[in-house]
């Protein structure tokens, strides 16, 4: 019936967000398959969830950072993409990662509305405290800003340090 084939086809495409979802809980073969990979799976998970447009520019950043900064850098581009698609309802996001200057940069823009840390009147959730602390983790600095020449873009950038200048 038709009811049946609804409800099949709703579970199978739950089955997907889920498997999704369990893959950015723990992103299987980052070292393996570099922080590239891993960000092109959360692009396509914020597709999906949200209806929005997310690319990926990734430059290899080995050479810049260990595969541990790799993960907390991948984990703040997730919440950065995930929290851009849920709360700014934009029609696109871009996540990119490059080395620059001794650093490693990680811009995350939108279209959407500008990021509030506040949600109905209340202090951002668990997510936001968890990027902090990956941001301290890695001496780690992020700006926010909405483009002056297009108020309707919205600039996450953070600037990671080097493992080469970080003292060990």
């Amino acid at each position: 019936t038709a009811l049946s084939s609804q409800v099949a086809e709703e579970l199978s495409e739950s089955v997907v967000i889920a498997r999704g979802m369990a893959h950015g809980l723990s992103p299987v073969g980052l070292e393996l398959h570099g922080l590239k990979d891993a960000l092109e799976d959360v692009a396509r998970f914020v597709s999906r969830t949200y209806e929005v447009s997310c690319s990926v520019e990734c430059e290899d950043v080995h050479e810049y950072l260990t595969v541990g900064a790799q993960e907390l850098v991948f984990r703040i581009a997730q919440e950065l993409a995930v929290n851009a698609g849920k709360h700014s309802k934009p029609r696109s996001i871009n996540l990119s990662v490059r080395p620059e200057e001794g650093q490693v940069i990680l811009r995350v823009i939108h279209d959407g509305v500008p990021f509030d840390d506040t949600v109905g009147g209340k202090r951002a959730g668990m997510g936001l405290y968890l990027m902090r602390q990956r941001l301290r983790t890695l001496f780690a600095t992020m700006h926010r800003q909405v483009d002056d020449g297009n108020p309707k873009i919205s600039i996450a950038t953070v600037r990671i340090p080097s493992k080469k200048s970080r003292v060990s």
